[in-house]
């Protein structure tokens, strides 16, 4: 899997507009510039001849990309770590959780105005549940909810009331990536 900034090397102009779809090439909207699917530029229409141009030195900057039990992760840092080394703990923390076998439910959109780190901050604490969750509250002894920090993630841990449904493991990964599982039936 390749990924590359959504940027062409010619004026900065978009290649793909946000959606999903399929293509063989990768062609910038503002003056037409073709790549194909290694990055590499291959047409660049009506551009006539420049001196020193060589299109060999103008592909698409590439980002690192890989999959992790089923979900792509994109990574700006061309320094970072493989992806399966960087994901090396969680991967030990979710073996339980067949998450490769998951589809997609719903989704949910909050906007809140504050800074993401403050949000952060927030989360990694249980002491909200009881006013701010009431249905979680009522399921698991909120008084005993303890976050354990782990390589670059969070556990979140408490039990369950007697009688209650819900089961689950709650992880926060650094810098803002949330998940939420419930085991196997």
């Amino acid at each position: 899997m390749r990924g590359f900034h959504n940027v062409c090397r010619h004026r900065a102009g978009p290649i793909l507009w946000d959606g999903k779809g399929r293509c063989d090439v990768l062609r910038c909207r503002y003056h037409g510039w073709v790549y194909d699917t290694e990055g590499a530029l291959r047409r660049t229409p009506e551009f006539g001849e420049a001196v020193d141009f060589d299109k060999a030195d103008f592909g698409l900057f590439p980002v690192k990309t890989g999959i992790w039990r089923g979900l792509i992760f994109v990574n700006l840092d061309a320094r970072a770590l493989p992806l399966e080394l960087a994901m090396a703990a969680m991967s030990a923390e979710t073996a339980g959780f067949p998450i490769e076998t998951y589809r997609f439910h719903s989704s949910a959109e909050h906007e809140i105005a504050c800074n993401w780190k403050t949000y952060v901050d927030n989360y990694a604490e249980g002491y909200h549940v009881r006013d701010i969750h009431p249905g979680l509250d009522r399921e698991i002894e909120s008084k005993q909810y303890r976050v354990l920090l782990r390589d670059r993630h969070a556990l979140h841990q408490a039990p369950q009331r007697d009688g209650a449904n819900y089961s689950g493991l709650w992880l926060w990964r650094f810098p803002i990536w949330g998940s939420t599982s419930s085991p196997p039936a």
